[in-house]
C-alpha cells in the first residue's frame, strides 16, 4: 500500500468511517495504472441503478501553506482529463481533521493552493472527520446522480 503517513491514516478513517455504506475497492498499482485514483466506490441501487466514481485521496497534516501543498501527478492529470466526463472523480482531501470533496475539474488548481481557505469554496461538500460516515455517502450519491442525470 502506497502514500504518504498521512493519507494511510486517512484510509484507515475512511475505513472506519464507511464500512457499512458502501462496496469499494483501493486501488494499488501505480506502475500497470498510472494515474488511476485511490478508490473505486459503488452504493447499492436505491432504484434499479448503481452509483459509481473513484476517488482520489490527499492528506496532509497541517494547514495548506507555500510549503505543505497538495500533490497532484502527471500521471493523475492524464486520467482525470480522459475520463471525467465519462464517470465522476473526485478528491477528498484531508487536511488537520476536516474532510473537503472537491470536483475533478479543479485537478488543475489543487497543486497551486497555498491556503486551506482557498479549499471551501471550490468544495461540492466539506466535513470533519468524525462526520464523513453521516455526510459522505449522501455527498457522493449526490454527485453521481446529478453527473449521470448531465451525462458528465
Amino acid at each position: 500500500m502506497k502514500g504518504t503517513k498521512s493519507e494511510l491514516r486517512f484510509r484507515h478513517i475512511l475505513n472506519q468511517a464507511m464500512k457499512d455504506q458502501w462496496k469499494f475497492i483501493w486501488h494499488e498499482d501505480r506502475i500497470i495504472s498510472p494515474g488511476v485514483p485511490d478508490l473505486h466506490f459503488c452504493f447499492e441501487p436505491d432504484g434499479h441503478k448503481y452509483d459509481l466514481g473513484w476517488l482520489e485521496l490527499k492528506s496532509v497534516d497541517s494547514e495548506l501553506s507555500k510549503t505543505t501543498r497538495i500533490r497532484v501527478e502527471p500521471s493523475q492529470h492524464q486520467f482525470i482529463r480522459r475520463w471525467r466526463q465519462l464517470t465522476p472523480i473526485y478528491f477528498l482531501i484531508h487536511v488537520k481533521g476536516m474532510v473537503y470533496l472537491v470536483s475533478s475539474e479543479h485537478h488543475s488548481v489543487l497543486p497551486g493552493l497555498d491556503s486551506t481557505g482557498y479549499l471551501a469554496p471550490i468544495s461540492v461538500a466539506r466535513m470533519r472527520s468524525d462526520e464523513m460516515q453521516y455526510k459522505l455517502a449522501t455527498a457522493l450519491k449526490d454527485i453521481v446522480r446529478r453527473h449521470d442525470s448531465n451525462g458528465k
